[in-house]
Formats: C-alpha cells, sequence, structure tokens
C-alpha cells in the first residue's frame, strides 16, 4: 500500500496536485488530470492518503476547486476499502 501525504499548504496549482498524485500513486500515462480522471484513478489505488491543513487548498487553489478536489478524494474513499483518506 502506497502511503501519500499531502501538505495543502505547499500545493499551489491544480497541475501541481495532480501532478503529485500521478506520480506518487503510480497513475497510467494516459491520466488525463482532471477531476473525472481523478476518480477514476482512485478508486483502483490501493493508499492511504493524508492531507494535512486542508483549508490551505482554499487559499492556494480558490475555493471552489479546493472543495470540487477535497469532494472526489471523500467520493473517492468511499467508493474503495483500500483508499484511507485522513484529513489533519
Amino acid at each position: 500500500m502506497t502511503k501519500l501525504t499531502i501538505n495543502a499548504a505547499e500545493i499551489h496549482t491544480a497541475e501541481q496536485l495532480h501532478r503529485l498524485l500521478s506520480e506518487e500513486l503510480g497513475f497510467p500515462r494516459y491520466y488525463g488530470m482532471n477531476l473525472d480522471a481523478l476518480y477514476d484513478c482512485l478508486t483502483d489505488a490501493e493508499a492511504e492518503i493524508t492531507v494535512l491543513h486542508p483549508e490551505k487548498f482554499a487559499e492556494n487553489l480558490g475555493e471552489q476547486k479546493a472543495e470540487s478536489f477535497l469532494r472526489v478524494l471523500y467520493d473517492s474513499a468511499e467508493a474503495n476499502p483500500l483508499l484511507t483518506l485522513n484529513i489533519e
């Protein structure tokens, strides 16, 4: 199982976030770097993702993008029993 910690204070663009997830979780080369593709990949992943300082996503990415991203994380973890999500 892959363990990934995302410090939201260090993420400044959606592209940076997608790249981090793709590299660390081994998404396929054709990963579309959008929320639909993220959901598809996370529902197939075996991982433990910890998000530190989630409130910083809103500051750095904008409120709507931050909310959408976190919703995809929650929904993916709910749909995939092999995906654990920790928000700290």
